[in-house]
């Protein structure tokens, strides 16, 4: 298992990570998500041993690796653009990490001939990465890191440059590495439904301080902040207010409610929710799709109250309803 122990990095007097303190077990792809500048790959150079720290420790196993270099580290990190060697082909690359370690031609062939099948790059072992695709450089790189089996793969958003179909294999196909080679997979991005998608555990980061750690699940569900929550977007509000455990707002109340931590109001996500026609209820002035969100705008004799639901299909301008909540609000 890889810890990262309570990790403190600054340049001068700037102050880049504070407290960072996390596990990754071993198999697990744990996801740092987190706007540019947070401080992600900051962490994965750390970890790495690319750069060094003021404080803290990165340990394996029960082995402190701060002051290991990195060739002895038994941990890769692949950048957000593949570095391969020009100059070399698709197999010369995979067959690179072995050459150093002197692992004889017979079993490295054999090793290469796998990792090829696994990559899905049949076919492509004479090409040069120029004559490659973003995704096949990709797969390349994440070869040559598994030819010499490492214990922790560090990924720097490695779907950034890529299309969303092959963003989408991508993340499959990391998964599946990270189950056929019982590796620790730490990979850092800013997509948060990329994240969600395919990590085992998330961390959210923001200003160099980790907000929340969880299950895509409890961070979806559950986030403990207003700057946790909107990390991951898709986020409702309805102003209101809290009296007891009973939530006020413009159309009514909701009963059996524990007060939001969140100052302006209740969050809820647009599953939670839908809209019914109703006769008694209130007018829908307007209606717009986004995605797979509907919004709309409901007036009532409070105003105009704007709520979003996953509906299938938007009901009209004009419309009366009522709101009905799917599930019962919970904010742990």
């Amino acid at each position: 298992m890889l810890e990262v122990k309570n990790i403190y990095k600054s340049y001068g007097e700037i102050s880049i990570l504070e407290n960072i303190d996390f596990n990754c077990k071993t198999p697990e792809l744990v996801s740092i998500l987190g706007p540019s500048g947070s401080g992600k790959s900051t962490i994965l150079k750390i970890i790495a041993g690319l750069i060094p720290i003021n404080e803290g420790q990165v340990v394996m196993d029960g082995i402190d690796l701060t002051k290991m270099s990195p060739e002895v580290r038994e941990i890769v990190y692949i950048s957000q653009e593949p570095s391969l060697f020009p100059h070399l082909t698709v197999e010369e690359n995979l067959y690179f990490g072995l050459e150093i370690r002197r692992v004889s031609k017979k079993s490295a062939s054999l090793k290469i001939s796998k990792l090829i099948g696994q990559l899905e790059l049949d076919g492509l072992e004479k090409r040069l990465p120029r004559e490659l695709s973003g995704g096949q450089r990709q797969r390349v790189a994440i070869g040559r890191a598994l030819a010499v089996e490492p214990r922790v793969l560090l990924m720097d958003e490695p779907f950034s440059s890529l299309d969303m179909s092959l963003r989408t294999s991508m993340g499959e196909l990391i998964r599946k590495i990270r189950d056929t080679y019982d590796i620790s997979i730490l990979m850092v991005s800013h997509d948060p439904n990329e994240a969600m998608a395919y990590s085992d555990r998330m961390i959210l980061l923001r200003d160099g301080r980790i907000l929340q750690i969880g299950t895509p699940e409890q961070l979806y569900k559950s986030p403990k902040s207003e700057k946790a929550a909107s990390m991951l977007g898709g986020w409702g509000i309805i102003p209101g207010r809290f009296e007891e455990k009973t939530f006020h707002y413009a159309l009514g109340s909701i009963p059996n409610v524990k007060k939001s931590m969140f100052s302006n109001g209740l969050y809820y996500r647009p599953e939670d929710l839908c809209l019914i026609p109703d006769i008694a209820g209130v007018p829908i002035v307007l209606t717009t799709r986004h995605g797979r969100e509907i919004y709309y705008q409901l007036k009532s004799d409070k105003g105009i109250l704007e709520v979003k639901t996953t509906d299938v299909i938007p009901l009209p301008i004009g419309t009366r309803v009522k709101l009905i909540w799917r599930s019962t609000i919970k904010q742990d």
